[in-house]
């Protein structure tokens, strides 16, 4: 909030932005500002992101969210839940919403003093013109989306080109039963760096491990310490049998290449993400605050030894490739689309102009219920006055 009050306070900058004559204003919605600058420089704005907790960038696109099979952030659910986890499923979604957006709109003071004094934060952030969101439907569950929304998930990814360290590639190529790549934390407490290497110094493959903490006692003459690693020729490799991983950018790589996964989330959506590799079969999960050696060694040679998990990472990586474009081409495509457009405003649903109870519909049904309760109170009333005049002449008449 500080840094986006120098940036909106800087008029110089904001002038020399101005006068580049820029398109279009690529933002992250996890880091604000860039849509403030958008608005003021009055171009439009295309958000990049992963995920915000309660599916904020899906709400603030107006696409539709169904409590009952889009599981929230953090819940660890899978689409398919039963009627006490739909029920934790909406009551997470109304504490983090209440929660996410009671934050951001500490940004309002910003956007009154440097934009409108008639708009709030969440009103800018809701004219994105497009969300490309990170993620894709070969690893995320199935659910209704916006046209302004697109799915770019592993964007980052391509084909493996060759190891172009040779002491690297020779000792990979001497891995007489294939290698494992574990990329996760560059550096952890000592203990814990023990009981991994433990495990892995028993494994008949070959591992490298991205890690330049302090080397633990039992690391394995069939490990290789890197502090950097060419992770997706690696993951590339024909001899490359698994992944270990934290769950993030390197999950998409795994995907890509047809990799199962053993995953160690640490925090945030990393449990989730690692939730839908297990669902598809592609991996298992481990808990790193209880994690022991033995139980490392176990599940990463069963993975490796039950070939159901590498064909069902390869059955991921076919649907994640099998596209009239590439995750980074859509990108690009979609970011070029806005700029052509003039901000693609035709893809905004109307929705963003209703208020809360016209999209819910509620004034509609209140005008049926106001309908429905006028006539039971007063049709009857009515009928049997117009019966009764209707008869009284005619018994005159006899």
């Amino acid at each position: 909030m500080n840094q986006c009050e120098l940036v909106m306070s800087n008029s110089t900058l904001l002038n020399s932005l101005n006068a580049t004559d820029f398109d279009l204003v690529l933002a992250d919605p996890t880091v604000m500002c860039g849509e403030l600058i958008a608005t003021k420089m009055g171009v439009p704005f295309v958000y990049n992101v992963r995920t915000l907790p309660a599916e904020l960038h899906f709400s603030l696109s107006q696409t539709p969210m169904p409590l009952s099979y889009v599981p929230m952030i953090n819940t660890e659910f899978s689409d398919k839940m039963n009627l006490f986890e739909r029920t934790l499923n909406m009551i997470t979604y109304a504490y983090q919403t209440i929660g996410v957006r009671a934050g951001l709109s500490m940004m309002d003071s910003i956007v009154h003093k440097y934009i409108d004094s008639n708009r709030s934060f969440l009103d800018i952030v809701s004219q994105s013109s497009m969300w490309l969101i990170r993620t894709d439907f070969a690893f995320e569950y199935p659910r209704p989306l916006m046209p302004n929304v697109k799915f770019i998930g592993g964007f980052h990814c391509q084909e493996a080109e060759p190891i172009k360290d040779e002491n690297l590639l020779d000792w990979i190529n001497e891995a007489k039963d294939g290698i494992i790549v574990f990329s996760m934390v560059r550096s952890m407490h000592k203990s814990k760096a023990e009981v991994i290497a433990a495990a892995l110094a028993r494994l008949p493959q070959r591992v490298i491990w991205r890690y330049d903490g302090e080397m633990p006692d039992s690391l394995g003459a069939n490990t290789k310490t890197m502090d950097w690693i060419p992770q997706n020729e690696l993951m590339g490799h024909a001899k490359t049998k698994l992944f270990i991983s934290h769950c993030t950018n390197g999950l998409y790589q795994a995907i890509y290449h047809g990799i199962p996964v053993v995953g160690v989330p640490l925090l945030v959506d990393q449990f989730d993400n690692m939730l839908r590799v297990t669902k598809r079969g592609a991996g298992v999960t481990l808990d790193i605050t209880t994690l022991t050696s033995d139980e490392l060694y176990e599940t990463v040679s069963r993975v490796i030894a039950d070939y159901t998990f590498a064909e069902n990472a390869q059955r991921m990586s076919r649907i994640h490739r099998d596209k009239a474009m590439t995750p980074l081409e859509s990108a690009v495509f979609w970011i070029e689309y806005t700029i052509r457009t003039k901000g693609a405003y035709h893809l905004r649903p109307a929705a963003h102009n209703l208020y809360w109870y016209q999209y819910l519909m509620l004034d509609s049904l209140a005008l049926i219920a106001a309908v429905l309760y006028l006539l039971y109170r007063y049709l009857p009333t009515t009928l049997k006055f117009i019966f009764s005049s209707s008869l009284r002449p005619k018994m005159k008449t006899e």
